[in-house]
Protein backbone atom coordinates (compact mmCIF):
# COMPACT_ATOMS: atom_id res chain seq x y z
CA UNK A 1 0.00 0.00 0.00
CA UNK A 2 1.55 3.52 -0.94
CA UNK A 3 0.12 5.51 1.96
CA UNK A 4 1.62 8.91 0.25
CA UNK A 5 -1.35 11.22 -0.91
CA UNK A 6 -4.80 11.87 -0.35
CA UNK A 7 -5.82 8.36 -0.19
CA UNK A 8 -3.71 4.71 -0.14
CA UNK A 9 -3.08 3.12 -3.23
CA UNK A 10 -2.75 -0.88 -3.89
CA UNK A 11 -0.03 -1.93 -5.58
CA UNK A 12 1.55 -5.23 -6.58
CA UNK A 13 5.16 -4.26 -5.86
CA UNK A 14 8.11 -6.31 -7.04
CA UNK A 15 11.89 -6.03 -5.72
CA UNK A 16 15.42 -7.53 -6.73
CA UNK A 17 17.29 -8.65 -3.86
CA UNK A 18 20.54 -7.56 -4.07
CA UNK A 19 22.47 -8.94 -1.81
CA UNK A 20 21.36 -12.78 -3.37
CA UNK A 21 23.74 -13.18 -6.03
CA UNK A 22 23.66 -10.12 -7.65
CA UNK A 23 19.72 -9.71 -8.20
CA UNK A 24 20.22 -11.36 -10.75
CA UNK A 25 17.62 -12.95 -12.93
CA UNK A 26 17.42 -16.78 -12.86
CA UNK A 27 14.28 -19.14 -13.74
CA UNK A 28 12.90 -18.67 -10.04
CA UNK A 29 13.26 -15.00 -10.12
CA UNK A 30 11.47 -14.91 -13.78
CA UNK A 31 8.33 -16.86 -12.49
CA UNK A 32 7.79 -14.70 -9.45
CA UNK A 33 7.52 -11.73 -11.36
CA UNK A 34 5.75 -13.02 -14.14
CA UNK A 35 3.27 -14.34 -11.21
CA UNK A 36 3.13 -10.68 -9.91
CA UNK A 37 1.89 -9.23 -13.41
CA UNK A 38 -0.30 -12.46 -13.71
CA UNK A 39 -1.44 -10.93 -10.14
CA UNK A 40 -1.86 -7.88 -11.25
CA UNK A 41 -4.24 -8.72 -14.53
CA UNK A 42 -6.18 -10.68 -12.07
CA UNK A 43 -6.37 -7.76 -9.19
CA UNK A 44 -6.70 -5.04 -11.59
CA UNK A 45 -3.72 -3.86 -10.18
CA UNK A 46 -0.71 -1.80 -10.77
CA UNK A 47 2.57 -3.18 -10.85
CA UNK A 48 6.11 -1.35 -9.75
CA UNK A 49 9.11 -3.30 -9.83
CA UNK A 50 12.22 -1.94 -8.35
CA UNK A 51 15.61 -3.54 -10.32
CA UNK A 52 18.39 -4.28 -8.50
CA UNK A 53 20.66 -6.52 -10.68
CA UNK A 54 23.59 -7.41 -12.19
CA UNK A 55 21.52 -9.24 -15.52
CA UNK A 56 20.59 -12.40 -16.38
CA UNK A 57 22.26 -15.27 -13.96
CA UNK A 58 25.26 -16.43 -15.69
CA UNK A 59 25.25 -19.59 -13.53
CA UNK A 60 21.87 -20.66 -15.14
CA UNK A 61 23.11 -20.54 -18.82
CA UNK A 62 20.27 -20.02 -21.58
CA UNK A 63 17.46 -20.76 -19.01
CA UNK A 64 18.14 -17.28 -17.33
CA UNK A 65 18.48 -15.84 -20.80
CA UNK A 66 14.46 -17.43 -21.79
CA UNK A 67 13.53 -15.77 -18.52
CA UNK A 68 14.26 -12.19 -20.06
CA UNK A 69 11.65 -13.43 -22.99
CA UNK A 70 9.34 -15.13 -20.36
CA UNK A 71 8.46 -12.01 -18.48
CA UNK A 72 8.64 -9.63 -21.74
CA UNK A 73 4.67 -11.32 -22.42
CA UNK A 74 3.77 -11.20 -19.22
CA UNK A 75 4.44 -7.22 -19.54
CA UNK A 76 2.69 -7.21 -22.31
CA UNK A 77 -0.54 -8.86 -21.71
CA UNK A 78 -0.23 -6.86 -18.74
CA UNK A 79 -0.08 -3.54 -20.56
CA UNK A 80 -2.79 -4.72 -23.07
CA UNK A 81 -4.77 -5.05 -20.03
CA UNK A 82 -4.31 -1.49 -19.64
CA UNK A 83 -3.10 -1.47 -16.26
CA UNK A 84 0.47 0.83 -15.38
CA UNK A 85 3.53 -0.88 -15.17
CA UNK A 86 6.31 0.95 -13.34
CA UNK A 87 10.07 0.31 -13.41
CA UNK A 88 12.61 1.95 -10.40
CA UNK A 89 15.90 1.56 -11.60
CA UNK A 90 18.21 1.37 -8.90
CA UNK A 91 21.95 0.62 -8.61
CA UNK A 92 23.01 -1.72 -10.52
CA UNK A 93 20.95 -2.13 -13.35
CA UNK A 94 22.64 -4.02 -15.96
CA UNK A 95 22.59 -6.56 -18.40
CA UNK A 96 19.39 -8.77 -19.33
CA UNK A 97 17.14 -6.97 -16.66
CA UNK A 98 18.01 -3.71 -18.33
CA UNK A 99 17.40 -5.14 -21.51
CA UNK A 100 14.28 -5.96 -20.99
CA UNK A 101 11.70 -5.25 -17.77
CA UNK A 102 13.58 -2.42 -16.33
CA UNK A 103 13.15 -0.24 -19.84
CA UNK A 104 9.60 -1.86 -20.34
CA UNK A 105 7.90 -0.19 -18.39
CA UNK A 106 4.90 2.90 -18.73
CA UNK A 107 7.43 4.92 -16.48
CA UNK A 108 11.33 4.71 -15.86
CA UNK A 109 12.09 6.24 -12.46
CA UNK A 110 15.57 5.92 -12.21
CA UNK A 111 17.10 6.84 -8.70
CA UNK A 112 19.57 9.50 -8.45
CA UNK A 113 23.03 6.97 -7.35
CA UNK A 114 22.23 4.40 -9.85
CA UNK A 115 24.18 2.78 -12.27
CA UNK A 116 22.21 1.62 -15.45
CA UNK A 117 23.12 -0.06 -18.80
CA UNK A 118 23.65 -3.23 -21.14
CA UNK A 119 27.09 -3.92 -20.87
CA UNK A 120 29.34 -3.20 -17.53
CA UNK A 121 32.74 -1.01 -17.82
CA UNK A 122 34.99 -4.07 -16.98
CA UNK A 123 33.30 -5.78 -20.45
CA UNK A 124 34.25 -2.62 -22.60
CA UNK A 125 37.47 -2.37 -21.30
CA UNK A 126 38.43 -5.82 -21.76
CA UNK A 127 36.92 -6.63 -25.10
CA UNK A 128 36.77 -3.35 -26.96
CA UNK A 129 39.46 -1.77 -25.39
CA UNK A 130 41.34 -5.07 -25.17
CA UNK A 131 42.72 -4.35 -21.30
CA UNK A 132 43.83 -0.88 -22.07
CA UNK A 133 42.72 1.35 -19.08
CA UNK A 134 44.48 4.35 -20.61
CA UNK A 135 42.13 3.87 -23.66
CA UNK A 136 39.22 3.22 -22.15
CA UNK A 137 39.69 6.35 -19.88
CA UNK A 138 40.05 8.27 -23.16
CA UNK A 139 37.19 7.05 -25.36
CA UNK A 140 34.70 7.11 -21.84
CA UNK A 141 31.88 9.42 -21.84
CA UNK A 142 31.56 11.44 -19.04
CA UNK A 143 29.23 10.01 -16.43
CA UNK A 144 28.80 7.21 -18.47
CA UNK A 145 26.42 4.79 -17.24
CA UNK A 146 24.99 7.14 -14.44
CA UNK A 147 21.40 7.87 -14.00
CA UNK A 148 22.19 11.46 -15.33
CA UNK A 149 23.84 10.27 -18.07
CA UNK A 150 20.70 8.01 -19.33
CA UNK A 151 18.53 10.84 -18.82
CA UNK A 152 20.38 13.04 -20.75
CA UNK A 153 20.20 10.79 -24.08
CA UNK A 154 16.45 10.15 -23.64
CA UNK A 155 16.01 6.76 -22.28
CA UNK A 156 15.30 7.40 -18.46
CA UNK A 157 11.84 9.41 -17.64
CA UNK A 158 13.08 11.24 -14.94
CA UNK A 159 15.61 10.92 -12.09
CA UNK A 160 14.96 11.19 -8.50
CA UNK A 161 16.74 10.51 -4.91
CA UNK A 162 15.39 7.89 -3.15
CA UNK A 163 13.78 9.32 -0.56
CA UNK A 164 11.40 10.41 -3.03
CA UNK A 165 10.74 7.64 -4.99
CA UNK A 166 7.91 6.30 -3.24
CA UNK A 167 6.02 10.00 -3.44
CA UNK A 168 7.04 9.93 -7.16
CA UNK A 169 5.44 6.80 -7.88
CA UNK A 170 2.29 7.48 -5.64
CA UNK A 171 1.84 11.14 -7.82
CA UNK A 172 2.14 8.94 -11.23
CA UNK A 173 0.09 6.22 -10.02
CA UNK A 174 -3.04 8.76 -8.79
CA UNK A 175 -3.04 10.46 -11.72
CA UNK A 176 -3.46 6.91 -13.87
CA UNK A 177 -6.08 5.64 -11.78
CA UNK A 178 -8.20 8.27 -11.85
CA UNK A 179 -11.87 7.40 -12.49
CA UNK A 180 -12.77 8.11 -15.78
CA UNK A 181 -15.47 10.34 -16.26
CA UNK A 182 -18.29 9.07 -18.47
CA UNK A 183 -19.53 10.72 -22.04
CA UNK A 184 -21.42 13.56 -21.89
CA UNK A 185 -24.53 13.54 -24.28
CA UNK A 186 -23.82 15.16 -27.31
CA UNK A 187 -25.89 18.62 -26.46
CA UNK A 188 -24.51 18.80 -22.85
CA UNK A 189 -22.39 21.31 -20.95
CA UNK A 190 -21.30 22.73 -24.69
CA UNK A 191 -20.60 26.68 -23.85
CA UNK A 192 -22.31 28.89 -25.97
CA UNK A 193 -19.43 30.18 -29.19
CA UNK A 194 -17.36 32.76 -28.14
CA UNK A 195 -17.80 35.94 -30.03
CA UNK A 196 -15.47 36.80 -32.77
CA UNK A 197 -12.91 39.02 -31.94
CA UNK A 198 -11.85 42.73 -33.22
CA UNK A 199 -9.04 41.94 -35.59
CA UNK A 200 -8.70 45.21 -35.83
CA UNK A 201 -6.98 45.27 -32.16
CA UNK A 202 -4.98 42.43 -33.01
CA UNK A 203 -1.44 42.75 -32.99
CA UNK A 204 1.01 39.37 -33.37
CA UNK A 205 4.13 41.03 -31.68
CA UNK A 206 2.43 40.33 -28.60
CA UNK A 207 2.63 36.61 -29.15
CA UNK A 208 6.31 36.78 -28.66
CA UNK A 209 6.19 38.95 -25.35
CA UNK A 210 8.53 37.71 -22.85
CA UNK A 211 6.48 38.17 -19.80
CA UNK A 212 3.48 36.96 -21.04
CA UNK A 213 1.75 33.37 -19.67
CA UNK A 214 3.85 30.22 -21.50
CA UNK A 215 3.46 26.26 -21.38
CA UNK A 216 5.74 25.79 -18.48
CA UNK A 217 3.06 28.69 -16.39
CA UNK A 218 0.17 27.07 -17.43
CA UNK A 219 1.42 23.27 -16.35
CA UNK A 220 2.35 24.93 -13.16
CA UNK A 221 -0.87 26.40 -12.28
CA UNK A 222 -3.83 23.88 -14.01
CA UNK A 223 -2.35 20.29 -13.64
CA UNK A 224 -1.81 18.48 -10.72
CA UNK A 225 0.37 15.77 -9.81
CA UNK A 226 2.33 16.06 -13.38
CA UNK A 227 5.26 13.72 -13.25
CA UNK A 228 7.57 14.17 -16.28
CA UNK A 229 8.28 12.06 -18.86
CA UNK A 230 11.70 13.21 -20.27
CA UNK A 231 13.49 11.97 -23.40
CA UNK A 232 11.93 10.00 -27.17
CA UNK A 233 13.04 6.62 -24.97
CA UNK A 234 15.63 5.36 -27.00
CA UNK A 235 18.63 7.80 -27.74
CA UNK A 236 17.61 11.93 -27.43
CA UNK A 237 16.42 14.00 -24.31
CA UNK A 238 14.83 17.48 -26.19
CA UNK A 239 15.60 20.71 -24.46
CA UNK A 240 12.09 21.99 -25.39
CA UNK A 241 9.03 19.78 -25.68
CA UNK A 242 8.09 18.67 -21.81
CA UNK A 243 5.24 16.41 -21.27
CA UNK A 244 3.90 13.87 -18.45
CA UNK A 245 0.94 12.59 -17.07
CA UNK A 246 -1.08 15.02 -14.77
CA UNK A 247 -5.02 15.59 -14.07
CA UNK A 248 -6.97 18.23 -14.85
CA UNK A 249 -9.55 19.63 -12.88
CA UNK A 250 -9.57 15.49 -11.32
CA UNK A 251 -9.37 13.84 -14.97
CA UNK A 252 -6.44 12.20 -15.91
CA UNK A 253 -4.60 13.35 -19.37
CA UNK A 254 -0.99 13.61 -20.77
CA UNK A 255 -0.14 16.92 -21.15
CA UNK A 256 2.74 18.04 -23.60
CA UNK A 257 4.18 21.75 -23.97
CA UNK A 258 7.10 23.34 -25.83
CA UNK A 259 8.88 25.34 -23.51
CA UNK A 260 10.52 28.55 -23.88
CA UNK A 261 11.38 30.68 -20.67
CA UNK A 262 11.06 34.11 -19.67
CA UNK A 263 14.99 34.88 -19.75
CA UNK A 264 17.30 35.09 -22.76
CA UNK A 265 19.70 32.49 -20.68
CA UNK A 266 16.12 30.48 -20.15
CA UNK A 267 15.04 30.83 -24.22
CA UNK A 268 18.34 30.28 -25.63
CA UNK A 269 18.35 26.74 -22.87
CA UNK A 270 14.80 25.80 -24.45
CA UNK A 271 16.02 26.23 -28.19
CA UNK A 272 14.00 29.56 -28.38
CA UNK A 273 10.97 26.93 -27.95
CA UNK A 274 12.14 25.07 -31.04
CA UNK A 275 11.62 21.33 -30.94
CA UNK A 276 13.90 18.74 -32.55
CA UNK A 277 13.52 15.43 -33.53
CA UNK A 278 14.20 14.42 -30.12
CA UNK A 279 11.00 16.18 -28.97
CA UNK A 280 8.69 14.84 -31.42
CA UNK A 281 9.49 11.11 -30.83
CA UNK A 282 8.70 12.39 -27.31
CA UNK A 283 5.46 13.64 -27.99
CA UNK A 284 4.93 10.48 -30.07
CA UNK A 285 5.88 8.35 -26.97
CA UNK A 286 3.58 10.24 -24.81
CA UNK A 287 0.64 9.68 -27.03
CA UNK A 288 1.13 6.55 -27.53
CA UNK A 289 0.66 6.17 -23.73
CA UNK A 290 -2.47 8.43 -23.67
CA UNK A 291 -4.18 5.96 -26.68
CA UNK A 292 -3.37 3.16 -24.20
CA UNK A 293 -4.43 4.04 -20.69
CA UNK A 294 -7.69 5.87 -23.10
CA UNK A 295 -6.58 9.22 -21.63
CA UNK A 296 -7.22 12.47 -23.82
CA UNK A 297 -4.02 14.56 -24.54
CA UNK A 298 -3.75 18.32 -24.06
CA UNK A 299 -0.95 20.24 -26.53
CA UNK A 300 0.17 23.46 -25.40
CA UNK A 301 2.20 25.21 -28.06
CA UNK A 302 4.36 28.23 -28.09
CA UNK A 303 7.31 27.59 -31.09
CA UNK A 304 8.31 29.60 -34.31
CA UNK A 305 9.22 25.95 -35.95
CA UNK A 306 10.53 23.52 -35.59
CA UNK A 307 14.94 23.81 -34.41
CA UNK A 308 16.38 24.49 -38.01
CA UNK A 309 19.89 23.12 -37.91
CA UNK A 310 21.95 20.42 -39.19
CA UNK A 311 21.29 18.07 -36.19
CA UNK A 312 18.26 17.98 -36.14
CA UNK A 313 18.18 17.28 -40.38
CA UNK A 314 20.67 14.44 -39.79
CA UNK A 315 18.48 12.70 -37.13
CA UNK A 316 15.22 12.78 -39.29
CA UNK A 317 13.37 15.87 -38.70
CA UNK A 318 11.00 15.51 -41.42
CA UNK A 319 10.18 12.13 -40.86
CA UNK A 320 9.61 12.72 -36.84
CA UNK A 321 6.81 15.14 -37.28
CA UNK A 322 5.47 13.44 -40.29
CA UNK A 323 5.30 10.16 -37.89
CA UNK A 324 3.13 12.28 -35.34
CA UNK A 325 0.70 13.24 -37.91
CA UNK A 326 0.06 9.92 -38.91
CA UNK A 327 -0.54 8.97 -34.97
CA UNK A 328 -2.69 12.30 -34.08
CA UNK A 329 -4.97 11.24 -37.49
CA UNK A 330 -5.64 7.94 -35.74
CA UNK A 331 -5.84 8.03 -32.40
CA UNK A 332 -8.85 7.13 -30.57
CA UNK A 333 -8.51 9.37 -27.58
CA UNK A 334 -9.23 13.43 -27.94
CA UNK A 335 -6.49 15.44 -28.52
CA UNK A 336 -7.02 19.16 -27.09
CA UNK A 337 -4.63 21.47 -28.68
CA UNK A 338 -3.95 25.55 -27.50
CA UNK A 339 -1.74 28.01 -29.05
CA UNK A 340 -0.38 29.18 -26.24
CA UNK A 341 2.07 31.99 -28.08
CA UNK A 342 3.27 31.22 -31.44
CA UNK A 343 2.17 28.40 -33.53
CA UNK A 344 5.31 28.48 -36.88
CA UNK A 345 4.58 26.56 -39.20
CA UNK A 346 4.78 22.54 -39.43
CA UNK A 347 6.86 22.79 -36.48
CA UNK A 348 3.77 23.42 -34.92
CA UNK A 349 1.48 21.45 -36.42
CA UNK A 350 3.70 18.26 -35.42
CA UNK A 351 2.56 18.80 -31.82
CA UNK A 352 -1.45 20.14 -32.65
CA UNK A 353 -3.96 18.36 -34.94
CA UNK A 354 -6.20 18.53 -32.15
CA UNK A 355 -9.75 17.63 -32.27
CA UNK A 356 -10.64 20.70 -30.62
CA UNK A 357 -8.06 23.84 -30.92
CA UNK A 358 -8.16 27.11 -29.48
CA UNK A 359 -5.92 30.05 -29.51
CA UNK A 360 -4.92 32.27 -26.46
CA UNK A 361 -6.29 35.97 -26.98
Amino acid sequence: ILAEGPAPIQIVWVSHNFAFLGGSLGCAEGEKITRAFEYGMEKKLPVVVECRSGGARMQEGTSSLMQMAKVAVAVQAFQAKGLPFVAILCDPTYGGVSASYAMQADCRIAVADARIGFAGPQVILNTMCEGNQKLYDAQCPSDFQAAKFLYENGQVDCVVESAKVTDTVARLLRSLLLRKPEPSPANEGHANPPEKPDMSLFNYTRARKIDRPQTQDLIRELFTDFVEMAGDGKVGLDVCVKGGIAAFRGHPCVVIATSKGHTPGDMQKANYGMPSPHGYRTAYRLMQTAERFSIPVVTLIDTVGAYPNFQSEKEGQSEAIASNLTLMAGLKVPIISLLVGEGGSGGALGLCMGNVIGMLS
